[in-house]
This record gives C-alpha cells, structure tokens and sequence, in this order.
C-alpha cells in the first residue's frame, strides 16, 4: 500500500512538471504571473534597501525569500481547506518548486537578471512573437563616462590632487570595453543579427581595477610632463601625482570578484571585434576628460557632490 502511494505521488509529480512545462511552453501567462509577479513585486525593494548594506540588506534578502514563497504558500492554504493529507500538501509545494526550476531551466538569463529588461523582452518574443535582439556588454569606458565610475572618477581626482578610493585590495577583475566598439556592436546585431537570439559584446581584456588606476596615474603624469600646456588643470603639483594617492577602502558587501563575458557568438557568427586596444582607448579616454573639463564640472556639481561623499568619506 505504501509503494502505491509513493507511486502515485511520482506521478503526481511528475505531472506537475508535464503541466508546467506545456503552459510554459505555450507561453501562457498564467506561468508568468505566477513566477514573474512576486519576483517583480519585490525588485525595487530589494534594490534600494541592498544599496544601504549591513541589516537593510539582510532585510531585503529576508523579503525577497518570503514574497516569493507567495504560490507555495497559497498552494498549501488551498490544499489544506480542502483537506488533503498533510503529504499532499508537501505536493504541492514541491510541484510549485519543480514550476519554478523549470522556468529557470529554460530561462538561464533569470538567474543573473532576475528583475531586468531581458526577460521583458523575451516575454514578449515567445508570447506574442515581438521580433528582437538582446544584447548585454561588459564594462564601458570612454567619453561621457559619467564621474562617479572607476576610470572617470581617478582622472578627475588624480587633477585635483584628492585621494584613489580603491575597493578592497584592487584585486576586482573586469572586461572593460571602449564604448565605440560597443555602439558597432549594437549596430551590427541590429543589421544582421537573428530574431529572438542574445549577443554578448565583450573587450576581450580583462584588468583588475588596480591596475586601470596605477595605468591612469602614469598616463596623467606623462602627459603633464610632455605637453606643458595641459598643466593649468592640475590644481596639485605635478610631483604629487604617483601611486600615494592610491586610498584602499572597505569593500562593498557582496563585491564581485570577476565580471567575465564570453563574446565569442558575436565574433564568430557575425563577425563583430573590438577594433580599440585597451592601450590605445584609456588613452584616448583620459586626453577626451582633459580636453573636456567643462562638461565635466557641470556634471560633478550639486547632488554629486553628496553622492561622492556617501558612497567613500566613510569607508
């Protein structure tokens, strides 16, 4: 009797997750709703409170988990007022878990963008068969880099003599891409790429972001010795400008390690590379923030200002 039972409940199970697939595979709402809502409804808390740390991250974490145990727990108060034994219940929620590891099986992006755009987009080209291209890059350089970023934010703090705020060690490994080649990128995927498929657009070079600073360092200092005339931005002397300026602060909760992106589809399908070296285009990035310190003050005014002094005064 017992090995009926447990037959029986396999096969419930595995029912489950034959029901699930097909709805997923049709692309019903009904999936989406039930998966995509508490997930959604819990992204723009999870957002804000993660950005304060310590126990508000805790807290978002704790909110995140509990929201989205939403259709397990309604599964288990329906089963209950119908009186199901208690490992019918258990059923229940395991074919909601088994709904959930589906969704994620044949969605892997969910995993890493849970609440972003992609998904959307997706949603829409299974659903109602919208034709698109996604596409996701690793870190952009470049002009207009807005100054709270890595490599703007040393170039204007190595001119004005302030301190290198670094995370940690430095140790922070990222593909840094030069926004150009990103914009032929895009271009190309919008030209030939196919309907419904995901580009990733990577640099193909990786530094760790002590390295990018020490790099921006000596190519400050070098320019300002060779080419006299840019030194009336220096509101330092040019000596002060070397590797003392490098500050080592506490590191963000849950600081990624190594942003790594595999571009080799765009590559070899559509023939897509970055034509700027690294060398050639952190480089050409500082002499565009020297050659443009008008635009730069006008975006570091005001709000930034109490901005910079939140995310690094006190670290």
């Amino acid at each position: 009797m017992k090995h009926n039972k447990a037959a029986l409940y396999a096969l419930c199970a595995l029912a489950a997750l034959g029901a699930a697939a097909a709805i997923l595979l049709s692309g019903a709402d009904i999936a989406r709703v039930l998966l995509c809502y508490p997930l959604e409804f819990t992204g723009k808390a999870l957002r804000s409170l993660s950005l304060a740390g310590g126990a508000l991250n805790v807290l978002a974490i704790a909110l995140y988990a509990a929201i989205s145990l939403i259709p397990a727990v309604l599964a288990l108060i329906f089963a209950r007022k119908r009186g199901h034994a208690k490992a019918d219940c258990i059923l229940y929620i395991l074919s909601v878990v088994l709904f959930a590891a589906l969704y994620l099986a044949i969605n892997p992006g969910l995993l890493r963008y849970v609440f972003s755009a992609d998904m959307l987009t997706m949603a829409y080209h299974e659903t109602y068969g919208l034709p698109i291209c996604i596409t996701r890059c690793s870190n952009n350089y470049g002009p207009y880099h807005f100054p709270e970023k890595l490599i703007p934010l040393v170039i204007k703090n190595v001119l004005e003599g302030k301190s290198l705020p670094v995370y940690g060690k430095g140790l922070n490994v990222r593909d840094w891409l030069y926004v150009e080649d990103h914009c032929k990128g895009i271009d190309m995927v919008l030209r030939h790429g196919r309907v419904g498929e995901v580009y990733n657009i990577g640099g193909f070079n990786e530094e760790s972001n002590i390295e990018i600073v020490k790099r921006i360092i000596a190519i400050i200092a070098r320019i300002m010795r060779d080419e006299p005339e840019y030194q009336k931005l220096l509101k330092v002397d040019l000596s002060k400008i070397n590797n003392d300026l490098i500050t080592y602060v506490a590191d963000r909760p849950g600081h990624d390690m190594r942003y790594a992106i595999d571009p080799t589809k765009i590559a070899t399908e559509l023939g897509w590379y970055p034509e700027t070296p690294f060398t050639e285009g952190i480089e050409k990035t500082v002499r565009w923030n020297l050659d443009h310190q008008d635009w730069v003050e006008s975006v570091t005014s005001g709000d930034y200002q109490h901005y910079y002094e939140q995310m690094y005064n006190n670290r």
